[in-house]
């Protein structure tokens, strides 16, 4: 095993401008490198980690309108910054962004949502990889709409 540093600094930021909206900023600037590392007999001292993206971003806007109480509508987007695919850092993966819209309404107790997720069916990597077998990728969801009714007892 070797030996590796991890640093990085986390933002965040919510804003209500007023008592119906809520705007909310939030991301992470990190590096993840080998401070000695060997693997097959190559020295991966100073190289970044895979998988590792420098920069995480996430974002939403979320409004309750005073004239249907109960009712939430939220728009959210998601950024992962470009990153090695292979600790030898020979391969990039560019990243992805994604746009969300949720959606719900309360009465009472209970509760229903819907949520459509990736809303522009981007075509993307959770995680993207390489090795000596080759490249790997764990794909993003496509388009999703997930509905579901919640009931707090």
């Amino acid at each position: 095993a070797g030996k590796t540093s991890h640093t990085g600094l986390e933002l965040g930021l919510t804003s209500h401008p007023d008592h119906q909206w809520n705007i909310r900023l939030g991301g992470t600037v990190a590096r993840h490198k080998f401070l000695e590392e060997t693997q097959g007999g190559a020295i991966l001292n100073g190289h970044q980690m895979q998988a590792a993206p420098n920069w995480l971003g996430n974002g939403s806007i979320t409004y309750r309108p005073d004239y249907i109480k109960g009712l939430h509508i939220g728009l959210e987007y998601q950024h992962v910054g470009s990153y090695f695919m292979d600790d030898a850092n020979t391969t990039k993966y560019k990243g992805f962004e994604v746009l969300n819209l949720r959606t719900g309404y309360q009465l009472g107790k209970a509760e229903i949502w819907v949520n459509a997720l990736n809303l522009f069916d981007q075509y993307y990597a959770d995680v993207a990889t390489k090795s000596s077998y080759g490249y790997s990728y764990n794909l993003g969801n496509p388009f999703n709409l997930a509905v579901g009714l919640s009931f707090n007892f």
